[in-house]
């Protein structure tokens, strides 16, 4: 989930979603806004099931180290080049983004 997506869906409000989801990453702040801003939600998270890992810490830990490999922490809702160089992540014709 990303920008007001994130903040209208008050996720962080229910208990079930903490209970059932582990965050991969968390991004509170926004681009171009101060750090010290407050929000009351993540500006940008990407989430797995706890049952999907079966209570494994190592499963997470590889899951969190594979999605930064494959430059999934740089998606958001931002707009951003793409092309060999671009700094961002390539995306074959074809292929979405989830």
């Amino acid at each position: 989930m990303h920008g007001v997506w994130a903040e209208r869906a008050a996720l962080d409000e229910d208990p079930r979603f903490a209970r059932d989801y582990v965050p991969l990453r968390e991004s509170w702040t926004p681009p171009g806004t101060p750090p010290a801003a407050t929000r009351r939600a993540p500006w940008a998270a990407d989430y797995v099931r706890r049952d999907a890992l079966d209570g494994s810490t190592a499963t997470l830990q590889n899951l969190r180290l594979e999605f930064r490999a494959a430059g999934m922490e740089e998606l958001g809702p931002w707009p951003r080049k793409r092309g060999p160089g671009a700094g961002g992540v390539e995306v074959a014709s074809g292929d979405r983004a989830r």
